[in-house]
């Protein structure tokens, strides 16, 4: 964590304080946190993808954050794991409507033991779960680690 802050450090200019410096300071900053932000994709094994299953309202937010993610080339052949949360709640979605709104039909690879090396296919699936509850993300995380190296 030490070693990220001072990368962070390094490669983020100070806050502006002049609003006419500010915009040509602050996107220098943008694009040197997404530099930041690639070099720390190098080396990832999977991606779990938290969802709020309740906030149907942020779906489409999450969707498009999950969608830059699948989309990274550095992540191109990483597995990924999407955890529906708070199914403990009533009314949040079911896995079904999480995974329509989420564009992930049809897109999913298969829960158990499915055979993904031959293939130029990612991993990816849904699971449901209750984090209060502490079920379901059990079940996902064995899925995901048949595909970590």
């Amino acid at each position: 964590m030490r070693n990220l802050k001072k990368q962070i450090e390094e490669n983020l200019l100070p806050l502006p304080f002049s609003l006419t410096q500010g915009y040509e300071k602050c996107l220098i900053r943008v694009k040197a946190l997404l530099n930041l932000t690639q070099s720390l994709f190098d080396g990832v094994d999977a991606v779990v993808y938290l969802v709020d299953a309740f906030d149907k309202e942020r779906f489409a937010e999450s969707k498009k954050e999950l969608d830059a993610l699948l989309s990274d080339e550095v992540l191109a052949n990483v597995p990924f794991l999407i955890l529906g949360n708070k199914i403990d709640i009533p009314y949040a979605a079911s896995e079904d409507e999480l995974r329509y709104s989420l564009g992930l039909t049809n897109f999913t690879t298969g829960k158990g033991k499915v055979n993904l090396a031959d293939s130029n296919v990612r991993p990816l699936e849904v699971f449901m779960c209750s984090i209060v509850r502490k079920m379901g993300y059990g079940d996902g995380f064995k899925w995901l680690s048949q595909y970590i190296k």
